[in-house]
């Protein structure tokens, strides 16, 4: 009776698992035309994940929430708070990449309110940086005695400036498309909104006045005055014969040239955002005035390949490599790590992905660089292991093995045979004692009598470090044992629940333990 209660409940599992197949994961589909403005946008989707969908508004509201906090902690010149917000604000900002990914919402306005608050993250950045640095300038300033550095923090400064203006700008604008995105799904957006003014405030008054600047003493040309990725500007004009220029570009030290009356240096577009840029010259206490050139954003073009231990891809824009870049990989629309383009714009890195059917994904956010967002086309890994059907099918076979061994236990004396590849069983050295999993989670009661199991499997039948084995390898460590059906139906049962994505439950729980106990006391 109690065999035939096992294969009943087998058979319930089974089918559960095939059903699971069928059912996949819940989707939420909603109607092309409502009256609920954030119901209306979202379906534009066609399909997204219930889970997803509750929780993607509430975590544009924080966004539009804690721009303005950022803002209002430079505000006050508390920069460590500052820059506290801005990394909350940076992992609000990777969540949304990563629901745009999980939902398949590329192209919607979702997408675009995740690619405005990529801008505003670096005009917050740019805001929280220039800002902090134009105060240390100011401090420097004072205390410097060298003209040469007087007139590198003059610049510097200028050029910082430059750059908040740049950024109040591109903030305004990309506000303007955020607000609009969220008045949709009646998010409070009156906090982003009064962030921009104060965005603007700190610039116009960090900005205002400054130090004057010196007269040029060197002649200062840009040719071409617009570049992008990848092309070479040169900075050339006069200098004092015999003496060394050196260029800055944003106030970075970006070549030097021996002047014979005439200098020209060379500077290739890598880093550094897309839109205006200030660079100039210098000659010991000689320097030029401060002139724009414009780099220009260009599209990125990123590859993936993939198979289920090794990742590698490159990430080119204008035909060259671009190095120095980060690449988040996305397993199954969740970022598993973040890799660092080398030389060729080439990476690579290992991977462990679990049994069953995975897509992959690089994706390049392009901060950092004049360039364009950018993701790779889906790559389809399949890795050994049951799918979920395979593994309820087998799961079946193991419990009709089981009750079938068992009644052919009750007719015959079997004596146990250990194969010969077996060693001894080691002497016991404490008291066997049979795992209970009582008041135990589903899962860890799981976990806890697969190593009993893998116990047993050492303690009675001489399987070496069984517990470093896995689950198949040690029911096929105890072919030919009176443990061997037992052992096959656990090891099935086990992996759809660890690796196919099989739900583990009170009654997959139940089965595994008379599974186990099968195995530590057969025909017990």
């Amino acid at each position: 009776m109690k065999g035939a209660q096992v294969l009943a409940a087998l058979l319930v599992l089974a089918c559960i698992g095939l059903l699971a197949l069928q059912a996949g994961e819940p989707l939420l589909w909603t109607a092309k035309d409502t009256e609920n403005p954030a119901e209306a946008d979202l379906s534009a989707a066609e399909k997204i994940n219930a889970k997803g969908a509750a929780s993607l508004v509430p975590l544009m509201q924080d966004i539009l929430g804690q721009g303005s906090t950022v803002v209002l902690s430079v505000q006050v010149k508390d920069f460590e708070s500052a820059e506290k917000d801005l990394k909350e604000y940076a992992e609000m900002t990777h969540s949304v990449d990563n629901l745009v990914v999980n939902l398949d919402l590329t192209g919607t306005d979702i997408d675009e309110f995740r690619q405005k608050s990529r801008e505003n993250l670096e005009s917050l950045t740019t805001l929280v940086n220039g800002t902090e640095r134009l105060e240390e300038i100011r401090v420097e300033y004072r205390d410097e005695k060298d003209p040469g550095k007087v007139y590198s923090l003059v610049y510097e400064g200028e050029a910082l400036k430059k750059e908040l203006q740049g950024a109040a700008t591109t903030y305004e604008r990309a506000a303007a498309k955020t607000v609009a995105i969220g008045e949709k799904y009646e998010a409070d957006t009156a906090a982003h909104e009064e962030s921009v003014k104060t965005f603007r405030g700190i610039v116009g008054e960090e900005t205002k006045g400054g130090i004057a600047l010196p007269p040029p003493a060197l002649g200062l040309a840009i040719e071409p005055g617009e570049a992008r990725f990848g092309d070479l500007i040169t900075l050339r004009g006069t200098a004092p014969a015999g003496k060394t220029v050196e260029a800055f570009v944003d106030s970075r030290q970006a070549g030097s040239a021996h002047s014979t009356g005439v200098y020209a240096i060379e500077h290739r577009i890598e880093r550094g955002r897309a839109g205006p840029h200030l660079a100039y010259v210098q000659s010991g206490d000689a320097v030029s005035g401060l002139v724009e050139f414009t780099v220009l954003a260009s599209p990125a073009d990123l590859t993936l390949a993939a198979n289920e231990s090794m990742v590698s891809g490159t990430l080119t824009a204008q035909g060259r490599g671009v190095a120095g870049a980060r690449i988040a990989l996305l397993i199954d629309g969740t970022e598993a790590t973040r890799l660092t383009t080398g030389e060729g714009g080439r990476y690579e890195d290992t991977i462990n992905l679990a049994a069953g059917r995975h897509t992959l994904q690089a994706v390049f956010s392009g901060e950092g660089f004049p360039l364009d967002p950018a993701e790779s086309p889906e790559v389809v890994v399949e890795r050994g292991g049951l799918p979920v059907a395979a593994a309820a099918f087998l799961i079946l076979l193991g419990g009709i093995g089981v009750v079938l061994y068992r009644r052919r236990r009750k007719e015959e004396d079997v004596t146990p045979v250990l194969a010969e590849r077996l060693v001894p069983p080691p002497p016991e050295e404490e008291e066997d004692v049979p795992v209970t999993v009582a008041g135990l989670p589903p899962e860890e009661a799981a976990v806890a009598l697969w190593q009993g199991l893998a116990d047993a499997a050492e303690r009675q039948y001489g399987v070496k470090n069984a517990r470093s084995l896995t689950p198949r390898e040690i029911a096929a460590a105890l072919t030919e044992t009176p443990a061997q059906e037992a052992a096959a139906a656990f090891a099935m049962l086990y992996e759809a629940i660890r690796y196919a994505g099989l739900p583990c439950g009170e009654n997959e729980v139940a089965h595994l333990e008379a599974l186990y106990h099968a195995v530590r006391e057969p025909g017990g």
